[in-house]
């Protein structure tokens, strides 16, 4: 394992600080806009904060709108919560595990509106005891929460979890708490990049703080032991955010990772567990698109061709196809991809076979078809854990069912080009023209000597070459005496990735051995030449 050298960049993040005050019985905690529209799931907390227990809960009620809810004669402990909901058993099975285990929970019947403002109003022997007003439903799954108890000040929860039931306030500050607020991954030439937010949401700078990246032991989520990497953090101002960049080389496809801060007076913001692209991803990748189905021929289907990189079969549930805009499941089935297979999601499949009656691949229509423009598009291949596994964005479409193809050299830099032939090759390795790259012209021979015996070694010659785009190129092959001996290629603007002579002429008759002269001419950008050796 080897990990790279990090970036750090420190910026201000607001946060909400208030000193905590004593303070008894207070409404906490509001759940107003439900996860999912699932209204079953509102609730709202109460909280003693007091070192005294409450004898009983029966002198107390609470107004939710024009309802009322009351409570039976139970006990509720000093510093403890009571979560009120609408529905306990769907409470349970939504949050479940991720609030304590000994959670107080108490079931009553109320509603709380989603659109506009709204009050908890808690008595005690019907003297109001306590007030909690929200300006709007907030987002999706998030609460609003009390910042002090002793004060009305509130604010959407920060917590990851959306919310904090039976825990002390996301917003509510402590000394020492230094949060992993997210961690974002991505893939980029065999490395996995992370990026941690670090936010210190306590009262102290933390000059100290160091963050853990392990690999996560599912069947003991306890074991950090199997340590990746120990990260020093610089230090954090209070309400400000650490963000470090790491790269890494992780071995495999998909990697199971923890990271993990040391403890601090708010330890629930501390750990995150989570997936992440390994050195072989991704196991799919676009191949070749046809945007753009000419007007007037047979094939009125988009299409878009997907490879398997590698040589086992792996399962195409999860993935997803889209466009710059939307993104969608390819397919609700199982289905297994085969060892560098190619295989085409299509439009309309009816018309793609009238087109293309010879194809033989795996033809899958998407659950939904991201249309593609013809003018700009990104094309975006994505996997089951939402990780963008491969784009390829165009700015232009060549007409006549020419697709844009990806080159079949691997390695890592990706080209794309326009097909060979119109229609392009669904199914099958791809034939590829491309446009010049760009930069001084040059031109590459390897190897210059080439001994055509069939023994496999040195047969033929490789030539490549780089230069301008736009201008007319012409590549020519000459003898000695310069009389003409091949064409490759006249006044073209577009070109395969290599071309290859094997010390024939261009009749195909075999040539003497010597040194002939590999020409290269870019219309306004000049010219070179280059000999190769033909020996036996």
């Amino acid at each position: 394992m080897r990990v790279l050298k990090p970036t750090v960049v420190i910026f201000f993040a607001l946060l909400f600080i208030n000193p905590v005050l004593t303070a008894a019985l207070v409404v906490n905690e509001v759940m107003v806009n439900e996860p999912g529209g699932a209204t079953s799931l509102e609730w709202f907390e109460l909280y003693n904060d007091s070192p005294n227990d409450i004898v009983s809960m029966s002198l107390y009620t609470v107004t939710v709108n024009t309802a009322t809810v009351t409570f039976g004669s139970f006990p509720l402990a000093a510093n403890s919560y009571l979560v009120i909901c609408r529905d306990t058993l769907a409470f349970k099975n939504h949050w479940g595990s991720r609030v304590p285990g000994d959670i107080k929970l108490y079931q009553a019947s109320f509603s709380l509106p989603n659109t506009g403002s709204g009050s908890l109003l808690l008595y005690r022997a019907g003297v109001l005891h306590s007030v909690l007003s929200w300006p709007d439903g907030g987002a999706d799954g998030y609460s609003w929460e009390r910042i002090s108890s002793i004060a009305d000040e509130i604010g959407p929860s920060v917590d990851r979890l959306g919310c904090t039931p039976g825990f002390i306030n996301s917003l509510t500050p402590v000394p020492f708490d230094l949060a992993l607020e997210n961690i974002f991954v991505r893939s980029y030439h065999d490395t996995t990049w992370l990026t941690y937010l670090i936010v210190n949401r306590g009262e102290n700078v933390i000059s100290d703080g160091v963050l853990h990246l392990f690999y996560y032991n599912e069947s003991d989520s306890t074991d950090e032991t199997d340590v990746i990497g120990v990260i020093d953090i610089p230090p954090v101002e209070t309400g400000y955010t650490a963000v470090i960049n790491e790269p890494y080389l992780l071995d495999g496809r998909y990697v199971h990772l923890g990271a993990a801060l040391d403890d601090d007076n708010r330890n629930r913001n501390n750990r995150l567990y989570f997936y992440a692209p390994g050195s072989q991803y991704p196991p799919f990748v676009l191949s070749e698109i046809l945007p753009d189905p000419a007007p007037g021929s047979l094939l009125n289907s988009e299409w878009i061709e997907i490879k398997n990189r590698f040589d086992e079969s792996i399962p195409l549930t999860g993935w997803q196809i889209g466009d710059q805009n939307n993104i969608y499941d390819i397919t609700n089935e199982d289905i297994i991809i085969e060892p560098y297979e190619y295989f085409v999601l299509v439009e309309d499949s009816l018309s793609f076979l009238s087109f293309y009656p010879q194809y033989s691949g795996r033809l899958i229509i998407p659950v939904q078809w991201p249309r593609l423009n013809n003018n700009y598009d990104v094309v975006r291949l994505a996997d089951s854990f939402t990780f963008v596994a491969d784009t390829f964005a165009y700015s232009k479409v060549f007409g006549s069912n020419y697709t844009w193809a990806r080159s079949e050299t691997t390695g890592p830099d990706v080209w794309w080009g326009r097909s060979e032939n119109p229609g392009g090759t669904p199914g099958e390795e791809n034939s590829v023209l491309f446009e010049p790259r760009g930069g001084k012209l040059s031109l590459v021979i390897e190897p210059q000597i080439i001994s055509p015996d069939g023994d496999g070694y040195e047969d033929e010659a490789r030539i490549t070459f780089e230069g301008p785009t736009g201008p007319g190129y012409t590549l020519k092959l000459y003898d000695r005496k310069g009389t003409l001996i091949k064409t490759f290629f006249e006044d073209e603007a577009i070109f395969k990735e290599a071309y290859y002579w094997d010390g024939r002429a261009g009749d195909g008759r075999r040539l003497p051995i010597g040194i002939y002269i590999v020409y290269l001419e870019a219309e306004g950008s000049g010219e070179i030449k280059k000999t190769v050796v033909l020996a036996r």
